[in-house]
């Protein structure tokens, strides 16, 4: 049997899909945004609806929820997003 995977098709996330996303990684905003190569204010906006995420990361994301993947989170540094 094939494994479903229509979750590449879409390359956009709404705002609340992003929200939702967030929380089902159980995962903090800010290790989102590391995991993304965002700032915590980019992945804000992205909640808000104030800007698109680009369609890489979209897919990122949707991989980890569909395939079971964990994000593995970059430490913070200073000076980094």
């Amino acid at each position: 049997m094939s494994k479903d995977t229509t979750w590449m098709a879409k390359r956009s996330m709404s705002p609340r899909e992003v929200e939702r996303t967030v929380k089902a990684l159980g995962l903090t905003q800010a290790a989102v945004a590391r995991f993304i190569g965002r700032s915590e204010r980019t992945l804000r906006r992205y909640i808000l609806g104030d800007a698109e995420m680009r369609p890489a990361e979209v897919l990122l994301l949707r991989a980890c929820l569909e395939e079971g993947w964990e994000p593995v989170i970059p430490p913070w540094t200073p000076g980094s997003n």
